[in-house]
């Protein structure tokens, strides 16, 4: 009997121990956007307040959790930003968007194929080092920074 009751008492402390992850240690897999979402969003003052952005991916990190990928459409239009696209944490879009505007609006045609080659180089700068995964800051701030010209803007990278 006595044993019984011993191994009962393992068995309840293993399995609260399991259930007790704090959720860091567990890896994130959900976002609230999904890809073909369009949102408007908190543009710098000298931009359109009309522009907005898709997602077009959304990937997963381990240690950052939520990356999602976005083309933003409606900007003025700037010699010195190179694209569209950028990636960014789950929080920095969070704070940058305002309202949902259409679901099911993937990117196609030459701008899906821009960010499919746009996607290509930045995951092979973030194998060699030369790129940080997403931007943790909000798309008016991402904006703002690549509208300078580049000496001003070369120590700032994604």
């Amino acid at each position: 009997m006595k044993l019984t009751r011993i191994i009962y008492y393992i068995a309840a402390i293993i399995s609260t121990g399991s259930c007790s992850r704090t959720p860091e240690s567990v890896a994130v897999t959900t976002s609230r956007f999904e890809p073909g979402q369009v949102w408007s969003f908190h543009t710098p003052t000298n931009e359109p307040s009309s522009a907005t952005l898709t997602i077009a991916k959304v990937d997963f990190d381990s240690k950052l959790g939520p990356i999602i990928f976005i083309s933003v459409t409606g900007l003025q239009y700037d010699t010195w930003r190179p694209c569209h696209f950028m990636p960014l944490s789950e929080d920095a879009l969070s704070r940058s968007v305002i309202a949902l505007v259409k679901t099911n609006a993937p990117l196609a045609g030459d701008d899906l194929q821009a960010f499919q080659q746009f996607y290509e180089s930045g995951r092979q700068g973030v194998e060699r080092g030369e790129l940080n995964k997403c931007f943790e800051i909000t798309v008016a701030e991402v904006l703002e920074q690549e509208s300078k010209p580049p000496r001003e803007s070369a120590d700032k990278k994604p």
